[in-house]
C-alpha cells in the first residue's frame, strides 16, 4: 500500500477508476443473468429465497460458526434455527452432522465455506442425500466465490460481492431471477463517499481519519435502515467489469503465503489453513491465539493494523452452540491479504507481531 500515510485492514478505499476494454466481467456465479439476481447487499438475499419459497417450511440447519445476518432472515421468518457444529479446521462434523439432520429433520440447510478454502467438500455427498430428500440447500459462497474448487449442488447460491472488493455495494442469487428491483442511488452514493475521502488521506494526506469515519458510519446507519432489496448500483456493476481476476486472485494468494510463512514462526499464533493452493483465493488469514488476543489486537492496531474478530456469536446460538465452535468464537482473529496489499506490507505487519511477541 504505497501512499501519505499506511494501514492494513478496516474499510476500502477507492478513486475513480476507467474500466479496461479488454477485461470483460469474469464472475463465473452471474454468468448466466437468466437464473440469476444482482443485489446492493447479500442481506436480502435469504429473505427473497424464503419469500419464494413460502411458508410451508419451518426449520432451517446453519452453521454454528457464522453471522447473526445469517440467521436474522430465518428467524424473522418463524423458523426454528439450529446450528450444526464444525471442528477446528472449520470443517463440518459429517457424523454429527448426519446424526443431526436425522433427528432435526430441517427443511432448509445452509452451507458456507470459510476465507476461500474448500471446507464443504467433504459434505457434498451428505448434501446431495439431503436434496434427494427434498431439503432446500442454500449456499452462501461470500468466502469462497472466486475460488476454483468444485461447487456443490445447492437449489440456491448467495454471496457479498462488495466485501471482496472497493464498491458501494455488490451481492448476488443464483437460482432466481428479479428483473423489478431499483437501484439504491442514496447507499451507494454515501458509500463512494466515504471511499474517496478515504483514498484522499491515504494517497495524498488530505483531510483527516475522522472524517472518513464519519462518512462509512452514516453509509452504514443508511443500510442498518434498509428494509427492501434493491438492485446492484451502476457504479459496481461497471466495477466489476474492470477486474482483472488473475492479478487480483495472484496478489491475495502471494500475501496469504508470505504472511503465514511468517506467522508460523511463533508458537501462539495457530494457522488454521497453512498454505493458499492454485485454486484457493483468501478471503482473509485466519489464526487462534488462546491467550490475550484483545491485547495482541490492540498492539497491532496501535501500528495501524488492523486484524478483525470476524463475527460475535449471534444471540440465537450464544446459549446453544456446541463447545468447540465455541473455541472458534473465542479464539479466531483474522488478517487482511487482500489486492490492497504488496509484499512489503505484509513483511511490516510480520515485523509488527514479531515485535509482540519478542517483548
Amino acid at each position: 500500500m504505497k501512499g501519505f500515510n499506511w494501514e492494513v485492514g478496516s474499510t476500502w478505499y477507492a478513486d475513480d477508476f476507467c474500466p479496461a476494454e479488454d477485461y470483460t466481467l469474469r464472475l463465473k456465479f452471474i454468468a448466466d443473468s437468466s437464473n440469476v439476481t444482482l443485489l446492493s447487499t447479500c442481506r436480502s438475499a435469504i429473505k427473497l429465497i424464503l419469500d419464494k419459497i413460502g411458508g410451508q417450511h419451518h426449520r432451517a440447519l446453519v452453521p454454528s460458526f457464522t453471522c447473526h445476518s445469517v440467521i436474522d432472515p430465518f428467524l424473522t421468518a418463524g423458523y426454528d434455527v439450529k446450528g450444526y457444529s464444525l471442528n477446528e479446521n472449520l470443517q463440518i462434523d459429517i457424523d454429527v452432522f448426519s446424526s443431526l439432520v436425522n433427528d432435526f429433520r430441517p427443511d432448509i440447510i445452509l452451507v458456507h465455506g470459510y476465507f476461500g478454502f474448500n471446507t464443504v467438500g467433504s459434505a457434498s455427498n451428505i448434501l446431495e442425500s439431503c436434496k434427494a430428500r427434498g431439503i432446500i440447500v442454500i449456499e452462501d459462497k461470500t468466502q469462497t466465490m472466486f475460488s476454483d474448487f468444485k461447487a456443490i449442488a445447492a437449489d440456491y447460491t448467495i454471496g457479498s460481492i462488495r466485501k471482496w472488493l472497493p464498491i458501494p455495494d455488490g451481492a448476488f442469487i443464483k437460482g432466481m431471477h428479479i428483473s423489478e428491483l431499483t437501484q439504491d442511488s442514496a447507499l451507494a452514493d454515501a458509500k463512494i463517499k466515504a471511499m474517496r475521502a478515504k483514498n484522499r488521506y491515504f494517497a495524498t494526506g488530505d483531510g483527516n481519519k475522522c472524517e472518513f469515519m464519519r462518512f462509512f458510519a452514516d453509509a452504514e446507519n443508511l443500510l442498518d435502515s434498509r428494509t427492501l432489496p434493491h438492485s446492484i448500483s451502476s457504479y459496481s456493476l461497471s466495477a466489476l467489469t474492470a477486474l482483472n481476476l488473475k492479478e487480483f486472485a495472484n496478489r491475495r494468494r502471494n500475501n496469504y503465503n508470505l504472511l503465514a510463512r511468517r506467522l508460523s514462526r511463533h508458537s501462539e499464533v495457530q494457522l488454521i489453513f497453512k498454505e493458499a493452493l492454485t485454486d484457493d483465493v483468501p478471503f482473509l488469514l485466519p489464526v487462534y491465539i488462546d491467550d490475550k488476543r484483545a491485547e495482541f489486537q490492540r498492539y497491532m492496531a496501535s501500528h495501524n493494523v488492523y486484524p478483525t474478530i470476524i463475527w460475535k456469536c449471534p444471540d440465537a446460538l450464544e446459549n446453544i452452540i456446541d463447545k468447540d465452535s465455541r473455541r472458534i468464537y473465542d479464539r479466531i482473529l483474522c488478517f487482511h491479504v487482500d489486492q490492497r496489499y504488496e509484499a512489503a506490507d505484509m513483511n511490516k505487519v510480520a515485523v509488527i507481531v514479531d515485535s509482540y511477541f519478542s517483548n
